[in-house]
């Protein structure tokens, strides 16, 4: 009975582990899986005069971490009173407002909800019995596979169950759909059944696949309909049979194959590609399955089968295999998919095949796949090691087959989306191969939600840009033997912001957004619009800049051979030439000899919002143009930076002064988003040293000309300090945690929670002005806020040769960019700040190539030799500068345990993270003590850096008596040069240079490093001292550098002349005549004079304009178009 209006509800009882995985399988013990089931089942009585509105609401458990499964979904029915009696209600999960991209919550209902109310808003009660799970609304019509592929001649057999889910007998009847032009004969068996109430029976469904008349892969659908007591059921069943195609048939087929093989014949750099992988081939030993307690990934938390580094092994032995015809690769091949598949030690033991994370998984499964297709034509495998592999590929789709239903277009996604579509093509199911490419998180979704309008994926970067349109390609090659054609197929455009719909995505952590921003044009995507938009970011060595987290990437290679292998663009053969590598695999060995070359030109995208300029200046080799690139556009979710209206890319002579990754602290660490994305690690202005709000933002400007290329952009965000710590990775973890995992230690806050942004700042409209010239860039900033704020016109340099202006003064030094514990910048340490009048001119210098120091950070794909770049600050007319130290990766991070006692007293111990931070403050009485004992324990130190510095007794007059001269040391590592660090250079502890410190790195890391102090004599009543690490190591020459040019107020102007040059400067002098006119003087006795307009303005009209002249004379003239 349930009272009108009133709520009936049931929860299913909670289990000890509540959220748990299983390998990359996630679990709830207090949950029940309703997938299985068609819905929700009822009988009610509702009395005559009475309307009862139904609302059923099914519940999943509360998330321990982000919310992946929606929390609720609901349901509503209208059930009429009437003499009738009891009526039965059906509610099936169609009903439900669940999505059809979040059905994954199925898996986890906790409880159910019953809300009943009369329309009329009567009171009164209802009848209920028998609530149930149904497994249809009649008769349930299961099959578990519904597409196979047979030999011609042959026929597929599909298993049917048949389930009567009511309390009376069902007379079924089963037949076909025909369209009248199939050429495959179906037929069920028995074609009638009748069944008792909950009773089951099976039935065959047989498709004759003729001996003549179709092709491999040719296939056709087969429409189950059935009928029970007269009534047709809803529930239709759809099989796909094919006659079978030859294997190989996913990487390559046969024929294809057959001219790789004849590459390697004709052409000797596919000899020396051949002997690479048959080398690799011969070296790799099949690992036996990794067994317990070694085969669980501590970073990832699950078991595994085999390290990473043997799935990325196994591709050589298949391609040896497939190459030579040496049935001694195949043999390996199949050693490793045995134990892969084996029930005991293999995936179904486990459910996770790496040690790593999931978009590896799907990459290894696609490798699994491919391995199982290519050596079965070696015949190297039984029937039973056949039936265990092909187990383990169903497996694996049942894995993650949740993980594809909550609604999310990511590069993970796409990873193991194309892993299980390989593993159904191998299997030759083509029904679960559709449910791959035009399912949820499928093929065409990747396309139409994932790929913006400007051809660029949504996560923002080249390398992920490269790597799923590789997935998408190689997908449409492998469907291409059955007859499917998604090479050439056009999408229709998803106009949705949101890439990712999860509840979390779509009220995202750490102010991350994963929506898509910029204009709309294009009513469709395909994969050769997604390859389109990559070679224009190609300099002339076929290198593209990076951005957000990537850097600097080689476009060549094999992944642009393989779109040039299926779309044979001379743009893509244009950057394959470019790099000069060949892949063996896919590469067309003649390439066109004459190719675009888009490396020249200037260019926009405005969704993934770049703007590229390229100097134009004629009769120049393309090495010795200046290439810059400003940056909007959408933020990329987790993998985007907080960097709008930024200098992302400043390149010449094929060397680039940054990248995004420069500095990278890598994902596990918590700099990763508390430093690495955040603002004050860009080139741009910041706001109070806080991070940026990632908002859409807007180009307001573009000019391609010959003398000038010029861009504008516009953001207006509100500013907030970095997620606190970065980003929680798993449910329970402290910053405390957090810290102690990296070795690495912050001044605690307790005023914010794991990744909680600060609070926001107003609005502050924000635009930059890029010019390229033929030998210098000019950048244009202002900035406007409702507040008073700081702002700092950051860049990030290396190599600070020289700094220099008119009435330049050190006005301070201070330890830290900034002291606040909530800031990201406070690991910007070591800052230098002066006063100067413009223009100022400081000079930087980037060598690269083996005899460069460039460690510590991420330099890639500079061509060796020396970038010299002057940066001419000119405006504001008094300047205030700060030349400070990143923190750049140098594996100095240790924890250190730490005790001061006397006379075996303890007087203060501890513990810590020391690294650029982490230092540790020491004040303790000593009076009456005879001995006072240091005592510092350390794990996980790769450099030597630690130091008492300051160390000094006080007496009770206040004297200092430093402990330098009189300590004894036991197991201490001393400097080779006193007063130095460990690598020659001065000390710095948390940015400050002490005036003097005492060595304290134990020597044998197994044993503390032990200080004694005699303290008879001395008259010390106090012990003061910091306990911390050296940072920076050694000479300081090469390090890089932040360079800041500092504004206060409400409104602001920044002016700023970037010269890029390899030996010889061009640029004589440059100065601002206001904060919109500067005139540059040119050692050949030419005066450039740019006019920048309505920059301050509403955004409209902004323009430029500049005149070359010499000795009075007009040389030449260009301004944009307004």
């Amino acid at each position: 009975m349930l009272k009108i209006p009133g709520t009936a509800s049931f929860h299913y009882p909670g289990g000890p582990k509540g959220w748990y995985t299983q390998g990359f399988r996630k679990e709830h013990d207090g949950t029940r899986d309703y997938r299985a089931f068609y819905g929700l089942q009822a009988e009610v009585w509702v009395p005559n005069e009475h309307t009862l509105e139904l609302r059923v609401t099914l519940a999943t458990p509360k998330a321990e971490l982000q919310q992946q499964y929606l929390p609720e979904a609901h349901a509503t029915v209208i059930v009429p009173g009437g003499s009738s009696g009891w009526q039965r209600v059906t509610l099936p999960w169609t009903l439900f407002d669940v999505p059809t991209a979040q059905v994954a919550m199925f898996k986890f209902i906790q409880g159910v909800r019953l809300e009943g109310k009369f329309t009329g808003g009567e009171t009164g009660k209802v009848r209920l019995r028998n609530v149930r799970l149904t497994r249809a609304a009649q008769v349930a019509i299961e099959v578990p596979v519904r597409g196979k592929a047979v030999a011609p001649g042959q026929t597929a057999r599909y298993t049917v169950t048949l389930v009567n889910c009511t309390y009376t007998p069902q007379e079924v009847m089963l037949t076909f759909k025909r369209s009248g032009f199939s050429v495959m004969t179906p037929t069920v068996a028995p074609a009638r059944v009748r069944l008792a109430p909950g009773a089951s029976a099976a039935c065959v469904v047989s498709v004759a696949v003729p001996q003549e008349g179709v092709p491999a892969g040719g296939h056709e659908r087969q429409q189950l309909v059935a009928s029970a007591n007269g009534s047709v059921l809803p529930n239709e069943l759809t099989f796909i049979t094919a006659r079978e195609v030859p294997h190989p048939n996913i990487l390559h087929t046969a024929a294809r194959w057959d001219d790789v093989r004849a590459k390697v014949q004709r052409y000797e750099w596919a000899r020396a590609e051949q002997v690479r992988y048959v080398q690799a081939a011969d070296t790799w030993n099949v690992p036996e399955a990794t067994l317990p307690p070694h085969n669980y990934a501590a970073n990832e938390k699950h078991a595994f089968v085999f390290p990473e580094a043997n799935f990325v092994a196994l591709p050589n032995a298949v391609y040896a295999w497939q190459l030579t015809r040496n049935k001694k690769y195949a043999q390996k091949v199949a050693l490793f998919l045995r134990r892969l598949a084996d029930e005991k030690t293999g995936y179904p033991s486990t459910f996770a095949g790496t040690n790593n994370g999931g978009p590896q998984e799907g990459d290894n499964f696609q490798r699994v796949a491919i391995a199982y297709d290519a050596i079965l034509d070696a015949e190297v495998l039984s029937p039973t090691d056949r039936q265990a592999i092909e187990r383990t590929l169903r497996l694996y789709m049942e894995t993650f087959e949740p993980d594809l239903t909550v609604g999310n277009m990511g590069n993970w996604s796409t990873a193991q989306a194309t892993g299980a579509l390989f593993c159904a093509l191998a299997l030759g199911d083509l029904t679960a191969a559709e449910r791959y490419l035009y399912g949820p998180a499928g093929f065409t979704d990747y396309l139409s939600k994932g790929v913006m309008d400007d051809g660029w994926w949504w996560e923002v970067s080249t390398g992920y840009n490269l790597w799923v349109a590789a997935e998408l390609t190689q997908a449409a090659l492998a469907c291409q033997p059955w007859g499917i054609d998604l090479i050439n197929l056009e999408v229709p455009a998803e106009y949705s912001a949101h890439a990712i719909i999860t509840p979390w995505a779509l009220h995202p952590p750490y102010g991350v957004s994963f929506e898509k921003w910029g204009p709309q044009r294009h009513t469709t995507r395909s994969i050769k619009k997604f390859w389109d938009a990559i070679p224009a970011v190609a300099d002339y060595r076929g290198i593209a800049f990076g951005m957000n987290d990537g850097h600097e990437e080689k476009v060549g290679g094999p992944r642009l051979e393989l779109a040039y292998f299926v779309y044979r663009d001379p743009a893509y053969a244009s950057v394959i030439k470019l790099t000069g590598q060949r892949d063996l695999l896919y590469g067309v060995p003649e390439l066109p000899a004459m190719t675009p070359a888009l490396y020249t030109k200037s260019g926009y995208a405005e969704n993934i919002g770049y703007a590229l300029l390229r100097s134009q200046t004629p009769n120049r080799p393309p090495r010795e143009q200046i290439q810059a690139v400003l940056k909007i556009g959408t933020q990329g979710g987790y993998h985007g930076h907080f960097d709008r209206v930024s200098l992302d890319n400043l390149t010449r002579y094929g060397r680039s002064f940054w990248n995004p990754e420069t500095i990278w602290w890598g994902y596990p660490n918590f700099m990763y988003k508390f430093y690495v994305q955040t603002s004050v690690n860009h080139n741009m202005v910041v706001v109070d040293q806080k991070q940026q709000e990632a908002v859409p933002s807007e180009q307001l400007l573009f000019h391609a000309g010959q003398m000038m290329q010029v861009a504008a952009h516009e953001t207006n965000a509100r500013w907030s300090d970095a997620p606190y710590l970065g980003m929680q990775y798993f449910a329970g973890e402290t910053p405390a945690d957090q810290m102690r995992k990296n070795r690495q230690s912050l001044p605690p806050v307790t005023d914010r929670q794991y990744g909680e942004l600060g609070p926001y700042t107003d609005r502050v409209l924000q635009r930059r002005l890029a010019i390229v010239t033929d030998d210098y860039v000019v950048i244009a900033d202002y900035l406007k806020s409702s507040q008073q704020h700081t702002f700092d016109n950051l860049l990030h340099m290396k190599g600070l040769s020289s700094l220099a202006a008119a009435g330049k003064k050190l006005l301070r030094h201070d330890a830290q960019y900034s002291p606040d514990p909530h800031s990201a910048a406070q690991v910007i340490t070591d800052a230098d700040w002066y006063s100067a009048t413009a223009p100022v001119v400081a000079k930087f210098q980037f060598d690269y190539g083996p005899e460069a120091d460039n460690s510590g950070t991420r330099e890639m794909l500079n061509e060796p030799g020396t970038l010299r770049l002057n940066v001419h600050s000119l405006w504001p007319q008094q300047q205030e500068l700060m030349v400070a130290m990143p923190p750049e990766t140098h594996d100095n991070q240790q924890w250190v345990r730490y005790q001061v006692s006397g006379d075996g007293r303890m007087l203060a111990s501890g513990e810590s993270g020391v690294w650029i931070l982490g230092q540790k403050e020491i004040d303790v009485s000593v009076a009456g003590l005879h001995e006072l004992t240091l005592q510092v324990s350390t794990d996980g130190a790769k450099k030597k850096a630690l130091f008492w510095a300051d160390a000094q007794l006080v007496t009770a007059e206040g004297h200092e008596i430093p402990l330098t001269d009189f300590a004894s040391a036991q197991n201490v590592e001393a400097p080779p040069v006193p007063g130095q660090d460990y690598y020659g250079g001065p000390i710095k502890v948390g940015g400050l240079r002490p005036s003097s410190a005492l060595p304290t790195q134990p020597k044998d890391a197994k044993a503390p490093a032990i200080i004694r102090v005699p303290l008879t004599g001395t008259q010390a009543v106090r012990f003061k001292a910091t306990l911390g690490g050296d940072y920076p190591f050694g000479n300081e020459a090469a390090r890089r550098k932040v360079y800041a040019s500092r504004a206060v107020g409400t409104q602001v102007r920044f002016l700023t002349v970037l010269e890029p040059y390899e030996r010889q400067a061009v640029v004589e002098s440059a100065t601002a005549l206001s904060a919109d006119k500067l005139l540059v003087k040119l050692r050949d006795g030419r005066v450039q004079e740019l006019t920048l307009t309505n920059l301050e303005g509403d955004g409209r009209n902004v323009g430029v304009s500049m005149t070359e002249s010499k000795n009075g004379r007009v040389l030449r003239t260009e301004k944009t178009a307004q």
